[in-house]
């Protein structure tokens, strides 16, 4: 991970597809030039002091274990976030999801209720 964030790369997936879920690397926090990131298989749980990837365009979570506030959080700190998909098994009652430029959302094991706060571009659901 220190190799991708010195080198700047602006995509990332992390891809396991049996076994335990796995911890994420905790340097992938210090990757804020990211613009595309798909996480499978893991537990997305970032430190106190992350802010959220600005630069992100496309974010893919599949199978990954992360909190309610955490998810809105991530959502809502990837301003420039185009395409987001996820298939979280949590069972979340509500999600809210304030992302701008969003185009595109995918929902599997989608929760009970969503709100779309300042969603204008949405195209795709």
């Amino acid at each position: 991970m220190y190799i991708l964030w010195k080198n700047g790369a602006e995509e990332f997936t992390f891809r396991i597809k049996y076994g335990e879920e796995n911890r994420l690397p905790s340097s992938l926090f210090m990757c804020l030039q990211l613009k595309l990131l798909s996480l499978s298989t893991c537990l997305f749980n970032p430190p106190p002091s992350f802010k959220g990837f600005n630069r992100m365009i496309r974010l893919e979570l599949c199978e990954v274990t992360i909190n309610h506030e955490v998810l809105e959080s991530l959502i809502s700190s990837c301003p420039l976030l185009e395409e987001l998909v996820l298939q979280v098994p949590n069972k979340f009652d509500y999600l809210e999801i304030n992302a701008p430029m969003l185009e595109l959302l995918a929902l599997t094991y989608p929760p009970t209720s969503v709100r779309l706060k300042k969603s204008p571009l949405l195209e795709i659901v």
